[in-house]
């Protein structure tokens, strides 16, 4: 026999208590719709986020880009600079050693990669080999500048010689023929620079490595270049109109190669004299004390270097070094002091040294 139904919210039978029924979860299209990446974002309470497709919802996505941006830039920048160093990197690795090219073939890449990745790295990278690495690379672009500035230098008078050989074929083959100009002459630099211009392109070349051309060498060969005689041939070849600039130019060229030549010539003269003075107060010295002492010497060239003692021979040295050193200013100076005058310290240090 059944039990009539207990009306709703009345007292359980075992417990006394009062029950109440559950009601069912009410149904919503976002509980039973299906959600897709592209989907836009649910519409309701609940929910703070820009609606899609409205304006605010575009500008953030355009700051999130804006964000990103430097960084790869940054990148971007890094990787050109990485690139630069390979390629300085490349072109000196043929003077390396086969150990040290493998070596140092990746040294660049790995410690630029751990400059960009903060303090830690930094850190890592404060060792002695770090520092040998980052020194081998400032001398290899030293290395790479000074290659550039001589191979500019090695070129730039090639290419003198090269005007001067077609000036001296032209004249062979057309030898009555006025067709020269002024801009047809291979002058080393435009006269109107002046002599120092002049000078320093006929001595640049000098400094090259491996030049075995002297500084006297080029003088010489460059005034019998550039002597009137010679260049009188190239004036008759002169077109009327350029004559009497190019006589201008080649008197500045012939001036300029003058005093250089005037300067190569003195230079040698005092460095012999010089020489010869050293030499004779020295073995003036060696001779009074060797008479003093009661020793004998075999020969000028013994006796200068027989004594035990050297200090009388510094201080001959010495002011000898000294007046030398003044006879040279006054020879850029066009100065007309004689270097006996200017020898007269040098022979109170060997009367001193020997009294």
């Amino acid at each position: 026999m059944h039990s009539p139904a207990r009306p709703a919210g009345s007292p359980s039978l075992l417990f006394g208590t009062p029950t109440r029924d559950i009601k069912p979860m009410p149904t919503s299209r976002f509980a039973t719709q299906a959600r897709t990446p592209h989907s836009p974002p649910p519409q309701g309470a609940g929910y703070l986020v820009f609606p899609h497709g409205s304006t605010a919802a575009s500008l953030s996505s355009k700051i999130r880009v804006r964000r990103l941006l430097p960084s790869r830039r940054e990148e971007e920048a890094e990787r050109q600079r990485q690139a630069q160093l390979d390629e300085a990197y490349a072109r000196v690795s043929y003077a390396m050693p086969p150990c040290a090219r493998r070596a140092s073939r990746w040294r660049p890449r790995r410690h630029g990669r751990a400059r960009s990745t903060g303090s830690a790295a930094a850190a890592s990278c404060a060792t002695p080999r770090a520092n040998r690495d980052y020194a081998k690379t400032d001398a290899i672009r030293e290395e790479l500048r000074i290659s550039g500035l001589e191979r500019v230098l090695v070129e730039r008078w090639a290419s003198y010689e090269s005007r001067w050989a077609d000036l001296v074929k032209a004249g062979r083959e057309r030898p009555q023929t006025k067709d020269v100009r002024f801009e047809d002459v291979p002058w080393p630099v435009c006269p109107a620079e002046g002599q120092s211009a002049v000078r320093g392109f006929l001595l640049a070349g000098l400094t090259v490595r491996g030049c075995a051309v002297t500084k006297k060498e080029r003088v010489r060969s460059s005034l019998l270049r550039w002597h009137p005689d010679k260049m009188t041939a190239v004036l008759a070849r002169v077109a009327d109109a350029d004559v009497e600039a190019v006589q201008r130019g080649i008197n500045v060229i012939v001036l300029c190669l003058q005093q250089l030549n005037s300067r190569v010539d003195s230079t040698c003269a005092l460095a012999s004299f010089v020489g010869h003075a050293s030499f004779a107060l020295r073995y003036s010295a060696t001779q009074v004390n060797a008479t003093r002492t009661g020793t004998s010497t075999s020969g000028p060239i013994v006796a200068a270097n027989a004594s035990s003692d050297p200090t009388p021979y510094v201080a001959i040295d010495t002011a000898i070094a000294s007046s030398c050193t003044h006879y040279k200013r006054c020879l850029c100076l066009n100065s007309n002091q004689s270097l006996t005058k200017l020898l007269l310290p040098a022979v109170k240090a060997c009367t001193t040294a020997i009294s």
